[in-house]
């Protein structure tokens, strides 16, 4: 069994091994042909050529892209960056400045109700000496 076994792999190696020759042979046929008829190889190598400098500039213009991209990105955040700290300081200024005139604007308010108190005391008293003074 075990002989019978190994011839069979050998059986099925050396068919392989036709079939690719087979196949080998019949490639270089007709790539020796094919080159061998005018012009076939030089156009081959020229398109070769064309390919090979084509995809060198494709590579350069997507490199190029990207970068121009990353910079673009680049000056969009930065400009968003700026904004965001110019409305931030912004906001803080307004917010100081209201606070400050509320408290402004309640020690005015309270300094004059105090005087007008004082001025309505003092009126009040003015008029009741005088009341006194002529009576």
């Amino acid at each position: 069994m075990l002989i019978l076994q190994r011839t069979t792999e050998q059986i099925d190696a050396v068919r392989s091994n036709i079939l690719l020759r087979q196949t080998l042979a019949r490639w270089r046929a007709v790539h020796s042909h094919n080159l061998k008829l005018p012009n076939t190889a030089d156009a081959h190598r020229q398109h070769h050529l064309k390919k090979v400098t084509l995809d060198k500039w494709i590579a350069r213009l997507k490199a190029a892209d990207l970068e121009k991209r990353e910079l673009a990105f680049v000056a969009g955040t930065k400009k968003t960056q700026a904004a965001r700290c110019w409305t931030d300081w912004r906001n803080r200024l307004v917010k100081n400045r209201t606070q400050r005139w509320t408290r402004d604007m309640a020690a005015r308010e309270k300094a004059f109700s105090a005087r007008r108190e004082e001025r309505l005391c003092s009126t009040a008293l003015e008029v009741g000496r005088q009341a006194e003074f002529q009576s």
